[in-house]
């Protein structure tokens, strides 16, 4: 990313969502000026600008952050309508490897770089398309192992511009699934220890690059990858990792029925209470979905106070309702998190990397969890996809719009013969817009996306690399051992058949 010029521009005459500190609010008619990356004032009587951006009849808000982007091809979609039916709502397993593939495990595919950093982009872009500004993404290609995967992803967001917070995923076992199609643990410690090294190295690395660049604003978090996958060493190692560097926490966790049962089987507690009692959790841990805790509809319990750990010990929730919908499984609820005290933020996890779906799934799963209309509103999840998402990663100067603020924003047409005329801004982004309604994402006052097209990328080679590839994964999941997991939904003709 080219570095940010000192001229001062000012964004006129927008529906401008602010921040007073507390809360979001909306200011119609309002300009937004920026000096440098950061924004300098908010208000209706600015200083004199030397560029002018109009944003009249436009919704001017905050750039989001999406807690957990797909930083990589995503395939999840093979599962959906075809999930392992007995796997208490389908999960993961869908992609598990078999004990064969683990223990003789194929060869390495040689890495074309080119390719590699156009796989990069493809997700960075993506999320940028979808009105998200930070991103926290992963290197899930290299789990486990050695991989310099994270290292393109964090090369790539540089040049985009993209805030990112990157790692390398690594845990103490893999799960794999047999051919009865159950599925069980392959335990290796060691490869655990080396994946907690691997990372720190990586964030080692990102602290080179921040120096050399000062215009990026790539960081390393530590990625121990599922809560069913770690001992009760690896996670005290890596929370001790965490503070002596200084670094934040993200793991997967109480996402499936399976594996809470299976934590149940060890050590007869829930997974959160699990991470309660070896002291992982806390301020600079973010656990994505928990969505199968001890007070879920699921669990035969009564006395489970999961969430409530949640909150005591200041941990954050990054929320992903799409792909959990797609699995016929949702969070019960937003408005219980909220309500206990949780910091609860939004994130894709699949495509597309649509926020205002996300925002729009959050809202009326919550309304269908509670059976309450009242519940799941605008500016419930609209906070959650800002300021909270902001507030997971430590950063008080994302998600809001005020004076002092990062000049992330977002530009979005909230009335179209699609979405209707404005009956009230804030409802009508949720409600009604999609991503195809964003106008323009600015970045530290840069603009990076322009009506759908980031500025200065060539898409045609990124798409033709991404539909390769998905030809290559769609082939090798119909050759696995276990046969063809993901049918297609429609008979495929040559010829259009008798009837």
């Amino acid at each position: 990313m080219a570095k940010q010029d000192s001229a001062r521009l000012a964004v006129e005459g927008g529906l401008v969502v602010a921040f007073d500190g507390e809360r979001h609010g909306l200011m119609p008619g309002a300009t937004l000026v920026v000096e440098g990356d950061t924004v300098s004032y908010v208000g209706h009587h600015p200083p004199s600008a030397d560029v002018r951006v109009s944003a009249e009849g436009r919704l001017v808000i905050p750039g989001m952050i999406n807690l957990e982007a797909c930083t990589y091809l995503d395939i999840q979609n093979f599962a959906t309508d075809s999930g392992h039916p007995n796997y208490f709502g389908p999960s993961g397993f869908n992609f598990a490897p078999t004990l064969a593939q683990l223990e003789q495990p194929a060869p390495p595919e040689p890495v074309d770089e080119k390719r590699a950093r156009l796989g990069a982009a493809y997700g960075l872009m993506q999320a940028l398309q979808g009105g998200a500004t930070t991103v926290v993404g992963a290197d899930y290609r290299g789990s486990y192992v050695d991989s310099q995967h994270g290292d393109l992803l964090a090369e790539v967001a540089a040049e985009l511009g993209v805030r990112a917070y990157l790692a390398p995923a690594y845990g103490a076992a893999t799960h794999y699934v047999t051919e009865q199609g159950g599925g069980d643990f392959y335990w290796d410690r060691e490869q655990g220890a080396r994946g907690l090294a691997s990372n720190l190295e990586f964030a080692r690395r990102l602290t080179r690059l921040r120096a050399d660049n000062p215009e990026a604003d790539v960081h390393a978090m530590l990625f121990p990858y599922r809560a069913d996958a770690m001992d009760e060493s690896l996670l005290r190692d890596t929370k001790a990792a965490a503070s002596e560097a200084g670094l934040r926490i993200r793991m997967h966790a109480a996402q499936f029925l399976m594996e809470y049962y299976e934590q149940v089987r060890r050590t007869a507690e829930s997974p959160i209470e699990f991470l309660h009692r070896v002291g992982f959790l806390g301020p600079e841990v973010l656990l994505h979905h928990t969505i199968l805790t001890a007070e879920h509809s699921w669990i035969p319990r009564t006395d489970g106070r999961d969430i409530e750990l949640l909150a005591e010990t200041g941990t954050s929730v990054g929320h992903c309702p799409t792909i959990f919908a797609r699995r016929a499984v949702m969070l019960e609820s937003f408005d219980r998190h909220l309500r206990a005290g949780v910091n609860i933020g939004l994130g894709t996890d699949t495509v597309p990397q649509d926020m205002f779906m996300v925002m729009r799934w959050a809202a009326a799963l919550c309304k269908i969890a509670e059976r309450n209309v009242n519940v799941g509103t605008a500016p419930q999840v609209f906070h959650a996809a800002t300021v909270a998402g902001a507030d997971a990663l430590g950063r008080s100067d994302l998600g809001r719009l005020r004076p002092g603020s990062k000049a992330d924003f977002v530009i979005v047409k909230i009335d179209s013969l699609r979405s209707g005329p404005i009956e009230d801004p804030l409802r009508n982004l949720v409600n009604c817009c999609t991503s195809a309604d964003i106008e323009s994402v600015w970045i530290g006052g840069r603009k990076v996306v322009d009506r759908g097209r980031i500025v200065g990328v060539d898409e045609v080679p990124i798409m033709n690399v991404m539909r390769d590839e998905i030809d290559r994964k769609r082939a090798r999941l119909a050759s696995s051992p276990t046969g063809d997991r993901f049918p297609p939904s429609l008979p495929v003709w040559e010829e259009l058949p008798s009837p």
